[in-house]
């Protein structure tokens, strides 16, 4: 009982343990800073590859930036999903790469499929267009 009380403490003193609930959520979130350049280069190729996310900046939010301070040194960006991590930015962009090589981006009437490029694709006449 003593131990469970004890490790209960550290967890509120040092805040290790809390898990921020803005990383809870569902959905792709980028947690960086404004002025690092990782941070930009993540956030333009998931703007480029149309991935829908959220960006958090660690300096909007303590609770964030001492979660990110203790977890991984303060290192940026991250990219959670779905309330897991999925890397870093350079991980996240090289193992989306990778998942998505035979794919190529087709874009009708604003509107953005992933197209196999193994196969043809069929727009709305029917008609193969990759």
């Amino acid at each position: 009982m003593l131990f469970i009380i004890l490790l209960l403490y550290v967890c509120a003193c040092t805040n290790k343990c809390i898990f921020p609930k803005v990383l809870q959520k569902k959905g792709v979130i980028v947690v960086g800073d404004r002025d690092c350049g990782h941070t930009k280069n993540l956030i333009s190729f998931m703007i480029k590859k149309h991935i829908p996310h959220d960006v958090k900046y660690v300096e909007d939010d303590k609770e964030l930036k001492r979660y990110i301070i203790n977890q991984y040194g303060g290192a940026i960006p991250w990219v959670y999903e779905d309330g897991v991590l999925r890397g870093d930015g350079e991980k996240y962009m090289k193992q989306y790469k990778q998942e998505h090589q035979n794919f190529t981006q087709v874009e009708t009437n604003n509107d953005v499929f992933a197209v196999d490029k193994n196969k043809a694709f069929y727009g709305p006449s029917n008609r193969a267009i990759g």
